[in-house]
């Protein structure tokens, strides 16, 4: 999966969204690196739609085409990196676990960074391989669930569809009582919630693109009742979804 023999990183930062930072598409030169701390991100990465949460990590290879749309309370740390010699083979979303080990690794990597030395700037880049393995290849840092994970990917890739906990349960082979109790325990809210949050993330980007009216971006998120589809948009994002599409034609 990784053969990086000569690379060079070329930006690391925190990024706060709450100020409404998104990111149009376009073309990227160099290998990125998104880790999320907080919140979440609908991502288009060469025109395919991941959903990334806490926990996270989000590549996009050089040269991809890529366009994100956080949610309000979005915090991740950016990486970018060139290289000139070597691979990454990675793919686009990874489950990783945000240890004290890593922690520890984004402490260390961020004041190498500022301090722009030579010195530094190597530490840092070692540092960016030590991270690197700690998320991606120490397999006994991950605490995620594997069943978890899998009820997070079948909903992000079926959000549209009428979704129970029931047939979620019976996709990832779970008794429906345990299936609800473990993804409650694991993540802190329901899978009812979970769902909500995908929906609402995902109508947020189609209003944004102004092509729908309310009515049928409810319909393709999955609510088949505008009104209750309006009343969950309004508690997760602050305002209605015609104030939302209003705000942002004007913004």
């Amino acid at each position: 999966m990784l053969n990086l023999l000569n690379f060079k990183l070329q930006h690391f930062f925190y990024r706060d969204c709450s100020g409404g930072w998104h990111l149009d598409e376009h073309v990227f030169p160099l290998h990125s690196f998104s880790l999320l701390i907080q919140g979440s991100i609908e991502y288009k990465i060469n025109h395919v739609t991941y959903f990334a949460e806490r926990g996270d990590l989000v590549y996009s290879a050089a040269g991809s085409t890529r366009q994100a749309t956080p949610s309000k309370d979005c915090i991740f740390i950016a990486i970018d990196l060139e290289t000139f010699e070597g691979t990454l083979n990675l793919d686009p979303i990874t489950a990783v676990s945000l240890s004290d080990r890593v922690i520890e690794l984004l402490n260390d990597l961020e004041f190498s960074w500022l301090q722009s030395t030579n010195h530094d700037t190597l530490r840092a880049n070692l540092l960016f391989l030590e991270l690197l393995y700690e998320l991606v290849y120490n397999k006994t840092a991950l605490s995620a669930n594997r069943h978890v994970r899998d009820i997070k990917l079948y909903i992000s890739k079926n959000y549209s569809d009428p979704l129970t906990v029931e047939k979620i349960a019976s996709v990832v082979q779970l008794n429906p009582v345990y299936c609800g109790a473990l993804f409650k325990r694991e993540e802190g809210r329901t899978i009812l919630e979970y769902l909500n949050h995908i929906r609402i993330s995902r109508a947020v980007s189609l209003l944004k693109e102004g092509n729908f009216n309310v009515t049928q971006i409810s319909e393709m998120c999955g609510y088949k009742d505008v009104f209750y589809f309006s009343k969950t948009f309004k508690q997760i994002m602050g305002v209605s979804p015609k104030k939302y599409w209003s705000n942002n034609q004007y913004s």
